[in-house]
């Protein structure tokens, strides 16, 4: 029936297909969305998320803490220390905050996984890791945390320590 109904439509440009080839077709297609255009704007946005965080989460380290920074001066701290201090601090946030976001894609993968195992003929037998992006996002991270570190050494030189502490 779908040849003799494609035989006469074709010259007025119409397509006619059977039933079962027509769903092989959709169900195959539905897996084959190309999504790289949208995944290079998510990995950028990412990766400026991951080195901004840590800019703010500095800035605002400093911004909070100035009148325990001003006391770490006036107690005879040089402002090497003080601005070690607010690097070590920002280096523990990077290092669990990689951590934790390992375990927790990890884990989503997983889940991902298993929920559409039965969409995939066949099932993968594992994750696939994007490791170049990994690395790049831990660098984001890292590249983040040393331009707040360069932020916060020229803060705490501009800073007026003993300022701080009169107005407190």
């Amino acid at each position: 029936m779908a040849r003799r109904v494609a035989a006469a439509t074709r010259s007025a440009g119409g397509s006619v297909e059977d039933l079962r080839h027509q769903t092989a077709q959709t169900v195959s297609s539905i897996t084959t969305v190309d999504l790289s255009g949208i995944g290079k704007i998510e990995e950028a946005f990412a990766l400026g998320l991951a080195a901004a965080s840590m800019l703010l989460f500095v800035a605002v380290a400093l911004a909070e803490r100035r009148l325990e920074l001003a006391t770490m001066a006036a107690l005879g701290a040089p402002l090497r220390a003080i601005g070690a201090f607010l690097w070590s601090e920002a280096l523990i946030v990077l290092a669990a905050a990689i951590a934790l976001a390992a375990l927790l894609g990890w884990l989503l993968a997983e889940m991902l996984v298993a929920m559409l195992r039965h969409v995939f003929d066949p099932p993968p037998d594992h994750l696939a890791a994007p490791w170049p992006y990994l690395a790049a996002l831990g660098l984001a991270g890292i590249a983040g945390a040393l331009l707040a570190a360069a932020f916060s050494a020229v803060a705490l030189r501009r800073m007026s320590l003993g300022a701080i502490l009169r107005e407190e």
